[in-house]
């Protein structure tokens, strides 16, 4: 009986030691992982400056997000932060589920040179044939609530 009793308190504390790790732990490897697939995910490089998450709420701050453009060189969309909420819980029925999504101060540059634009590989990127060995069942998606504060967008001409 005596064992039962160690076995049941060094399960209790390992698992609240494993909560709060993760706790501490998620937000820059939140990071580092978007950093990393950012382009294998978007098509494009992404910097982040910081990432906080709440891995019991679901709410998360993206501060000094960046896109760059195919070249790595320019910035095709920066954010100086972006909140949100999701329901990471979702992911265990394949939904992806954002219950907020706000970016802050958002500016996007844009071109067009003839019949192209800055961001046409980004469509080829996600409308290029998969492999169908890989495919997997599509994830349902919901966004309820988006806004934006204080977006600029510049779009230039090239062809004038």
């Amino acid at each position: 009986m005596k064992w039962i009793k160690r076995f049941l308190i060094l399960s209790g504390v390992l698992i609240v030691t494993a909560v709060i790790l993760t706790a501490v732990f998620i937000s820059p490897i939140a990071k580092s992982i978007v950093e990393m697939n950012s382009k294998k995910w978007l098509g494009r490089q992404l910097t982040i400056g910081k990432v906080t998450v709440d891995v019991f709420t679901g709410d998360f701050t993206v501060y000094a997000l960046q896109v760059l453009e195919e070249d790595e060189k320019e910035i095709f969309i920066q954010c100086d932060s972006v909140e949100g909420n999701f329901a990471w819980w979702k992911l265990f029925d394949r939904y992806i589920e954002f219950n907020k999504l706000h970016l802050m101060a958002p500016v996007i540059s844009m071109w067009q040179d003839r019949n192209h634009f800055s961001y046409d590989d980004v469509i080829r990127h996600f409308s290029a044939p998969r492999d169908t060995a890989k495919r997997r069942e599509p994830m349902d998606f919901s966004l309820s609530d988006f806004s934006v504060e204080q977006g600029t967008l510049y779009f230039e001409n090239k062809n004038v």
